[in-house]
């Protein structure tokens, strides 16, 4: 009953935020960004907290260089690097129109030569080992992909297990990644992983979190 219900509100949130976007995207770009097609990250909890706590660990880990898997329009990786531009960014996307739109924001926003963007699944297409911090804000929500590629991750959260192990994968030591409270994936994240709460908030429906996680040797 109770994975039922979490997929129930998932789906709810999933459509509430489906119509949304589509109002948004008659604006064809917002505050400086071009967002037709891809994640709208203004007005939502997530991309704020997860921007906020990239920032944060940074600063206090002194990275140099950073990988987002799951990258849409490019608006965390971009506002990181205008704030820290001795740091170089690799975006990564599956979408060819998300890689698109993020080449225009970076060049708008003057980051495109800091930047390296790369379409691609899930970072597969990445080394192992190759990033001081890999983050992303993937799809979390436990319902099925056809209502929202942006929000749903499978019933099965098939999108979010194959981007949380290709974070760990990818990074030298540690990586953060955001989720839900409706998020079936507290067993996942232990099992691969240690993993602290850096930051969460609450939407009305759920609470946004947002952990580190450190690979298990």
């Amino acid at each position: 009953m109770r994975r039922y219900f979490r997929t129930v509100l998932s789906i709810l949130i999933a459509i509430i935020v489906d119509v949304f976007h589509r109002i948004l995207w008659k604006f064809i770009a917002l505050r400086g960004y071009l967002i037709h097609g891809v994640f709208v990250p203004f007005y939502f909890v997530s991309s704020k907290l997860v921007l906020d706590t990239v920032k944060a660990v940074v600063k206090v880990l002194n990275v140099k260089n950073v990988c987002e898997i799951g990258s849409g329009s490019g608006y965390i990786l971009i506002e990181l690097i205008k704030h820290h531009r001795d740091v170089y960014g690799v975006a990564i996307d599956v979408a060819e129109k998300a890689v698109n739109v993020m080449k225009i924001n970076a060049k708008i926003h003057s980051v495109f030569d800091l930047i390296d963007i790369v379409q691609c699944y899930s970072g597969e297409c990445l080394r192992t080992s190759l990033f001081d911090l890999c983050y992303s804000n993937p799809p979390y929500l436990p319902c099925p992909e056809s209502i929202s590629e942006n929000l749903c991750s499978g019933i099965n959260e098939r999108i979010f297990k194959e981007i949380f192990l290709n974070l760990l994968r990818v990074s030298k030591k540690s990586a953060l990644i955001s989720a839900s409270t409706l998020t079936l994936y507290m067993n996942l994240i232990s099992k691969y992983s240690i993993a602290k709460l850096l930051s969460k908030k609450f939407t009305g429906l759920d609470t946004v979190e947002v952990y580190i996680i450190v690979k298990k040797y």
